[in-house]
């Protein structure tokens, strides 16, 4: 049998065990519980960068304005996309909704090339996009007026293939605008009754 000394040892360290795997278990929980905080708080600043845009149209309606400049707050300075879905398009549904004429979308992460056409040069390759998929997250909204982003971003991918030297590939993105500032500045005007988002950050 075990003597009361040993009996206090064992329950001591069996304590400690189980308060040991309490206090992981709870840090394990905080951690996902700020994981998810932090991910929903770029959410919520892409929903923002959204209605922002939202309200700066309608203003800009409502006052008949040539033109209106404005900033927009991304989730992070870089790796944010904004995009144009139109209803001929909606990849995975965004905004199927027959009241709103266009869709634009706040994306995360690296976008999708869908549908190129190709043109080839002496030491490049131009891919024009038919229309741009979001890989990543995205928040998506639907509009009142047709929206049209007035942009094409360019991304440049630069391989080597040894002896036949590098080779550029060009990446053109009709209708998409990178958002590379902690701060960024937008245009509203409008063209044959839709409404147009310009880029002023790099003008």
């Amino acid at each position: 049998m075990l003597n009361k000394k040993a009996v206090e040892f064992l329950g001591g360290h069996a304590l400690n065990i189980v308060l040991a795997v309490i206090c992981i278990l709870l840090l394990l929980a905080l951690g996902v519980n700020l994981l998810f905080v932090f991910n929903n708080s770029k959410i919520n600043a892409a929903e923002d960068v959204l209605e922002t845009i939202n309200m700066k149209i309608n203003y800009f309606k409502t006052n008949n304005l040539p033109e209106l400049v404005f900033q927009v707050y991304p989730p992070e300075e870089r790796g944010w996309y904004l995009v144009n879905f139109r209803q001929t398009y909606f990849p995975e549904k965004e905004c199927d909704d027959k009241l709103y004429s266009n869709c634009l979308c706040v994306c995360d992460g690296e976008i999708a090339c869908m549908k190129p056409t190709i043109e080839t040069g002496s030491s490049s390759t131009t891919k024009e996009c038919e229309f741009t998929k979001c890989n990543g997250r995205k928040v998506c909204k639907g509009f009142q007026y047709p929206v049209v982003i007035d942009y094409t971003h360019e991304e440049t991918d630069t391989q080597d293939f040894g002896a036949e030297g590098n080779w550029e590939f060009i990446y053109k993105h009709p209708e998409v605008i990178p958002l590379l500032e902690e701060i960024h500045r937008l245009r509203v005007s409008e063209n044959q009754g839709a409404i147009l988002i310009g880029n002023v950050q790099d003008e």
